[in-house]
């Protein structure tokens, strides 16, 4: 691997409208024009929300969601969504509690949210 220190485009993503961005300390999520939802990096703790643990070096699809994605964030090893009709979806690294699910397991599907209080 090498290291990038000056903006570089990348190119998986040429010709596609990217609409957010987010980061975590080893993962990448983007939502592109539409709502579809792409993510890369590490992926050891299901960050990356495609069913498993590997790494991914471009992007890949995160499965489609009931409803487009309409923002993303990202912790150190977790990842959070909400789709248009506002409902928040959370899966990585679910240790002290990270995902809001009441556990602290980890998931590596997406686990939709209960709402808060």
């Amino acid at each position: 691997m090498v290291d990038v220190f000056v903006p570089r485009q990348i190119a998986a993503l040429q010709g596609k409208t990217v609409t957010h961005v987010a980061c975590g300390d080893t993962h990448t999520l983007i939502v592109l024009e539409g709502g579809r939802m792409l993510s890369f990096g590490r992926g050891t703790n299901g960050q990356l929300g495609v069913g498993g643990s590997k790494d991914s070096l471009v992007p890949v699809e995160v499965e489609r969601l009931a409803s487009p994605v309409s923002g993303v964030a990202c912790g150190a090893e977790h990842s959070l969504c909400v789709t248009t009709d506002g409902t928040a979806y959370a899966w990585g690294w679910g240790r002290y509690g990270n995902l809001g699910s009441g556990s602290n397991e980890d998931l590596c599907g997406r686990g939709k949210g209960k709402g808060g209080g």
